[in-house]
């Protein structure tokens, strides 16, 4: 768990994904998690009864952060929020009135939070990243990118979309970086030296 002055960050697995936002009674969902993980997903969401779940946000809509979309929005009322370029990807699993698209910023206060979301396309079009009281920033899979699986013989090759998107994020100079999946939460330093080695050439092993 993490606490800026009003504002609890959690994992909701063991994992960073997916992740929850709460301020005093209100929740915001990041990201929902890849099906096998549906029940306990769900069952973590049943035994938040006195707190008011308003949102889901999608860091992007790669199969393993929308898998369990339906089944959320089957037991709770709430909105979804994602860049209008990845709208139509989840055309058809959110009703129209909870869909909310956004281009290059969206302001969180309306949802009780001191925060908002960012874009920062590269993993894909639409990848967008949450900023909360400017301390911690949820990054989606921005990081991945840069690692090279150890059966591959190349090294990985960022986009200049991606690059700038790491350096807007960077420049934010945020306390924590949460990157999606198992990978370490990174400071800002750590986050800038693996940027840093990564632009020299260094060939990066996951």
């Amino acid at each position: 768990m993490w606490q800026t002055d009003d504002t609890l960050i959690q994992r909701v697995l063991s994992t960073n994904i997916p992740m929850k936002i709460q301020n005093q009674n209100i929740m915001i969902l990041i990201d929902t998690g890849r099906k096998k993980a549906c029940l306990s997903i769900l069952k973590h969401l049943k035994t938040l009864k006195s707190i008011n779940f308003r949102l889901i946000i999608l860091t992007h809509t790669h199969h393993d952060h929308i898998e369990n979309l339906i089944d959320i929005l089957a037991r709770f009322d709430v909105d979804v929020l994602v860049h209008r370029t990845e709208a139509d990807e989840i055309k058809g699993m959110v009703n129209t009135e909870k869909l909310i698209v956004f281009d290059e910023k969206f302001d969180l206060i309306s949802y009780g939070v001191d925060g908002y979301v960012m874009h920062t396309p590269g993993h894909s079009k639409g990848s967008s990243s949450i900023v909360i009281n400017n301390e911690y920033a949820l990054i989606g899979d921005m990081v991945g990118d840069i690692y090279t699986k150890k059966w591959a013989k190349n090294n990985k090759v960022l986009s200049s979309e991606s690059l700038e998107s790491f350096q807007k994020i960077l420049d934010l100079k945020c306390k924590l970086y949460f990157p999606s999946h198992k990978r370490n939460i990174l400071s800002y330093e750590e986050l800038n030296n693996l940027i840093n080695r990564y632009k020299i050439g260094e060939k990066i092993i996951e």
